[in-house]
């Protein structure tokens, strides 16, 4: 019977930790879906200098074929977006995705 209730004990608790941790992810993908907006919406205020604060120091943009490395050379590249009254482009994100320790996402 002890036996029992200690296995129930463990998957019970089980249960609990993955609903938290479920609940903790999915916080973080929130987070991540709202950042992105806001970076996004930095091209519709046609704002480059808010653009430039949403970079990393190690941010990396795949450019085509060109990988653009450091907050710098992203805002140096991106600069020309920026240039004109109109924006050249939008973009909103659909797909979050975050690590478990939640130290890395990807947004597409």
């Amino acid at each position: 019977m002890h036996r029992y209730l200690f296995a129930l004990l463990i998957a019970a608790s089980l249960l609990v930790n993955h609903a938290q941790a479920a609940d903790e992810r999915a916080d973080l993908i929130s987070q991540v879906m709202q950042a992105e907006t806001a970076f996004a919406k930095t091209m519709e205020a046609r704002d480059h200098k808010a653009f430039t604060e949403f970079l990393a120091e190690e941010t990396i943009f795949f450019s085509g074929k060109k990988v653009l490395h450091g907050k710098q050379e992203v805002a140096a590249a991106w600069k020309r977006f920026y240039d004109t009254p109109a924006a050249p482009f939008s973009w909103t994100p659909e797909t979050v995705e975050v690590l478990n320790s939640g130290k890395l996402a990807l947004s597409s």
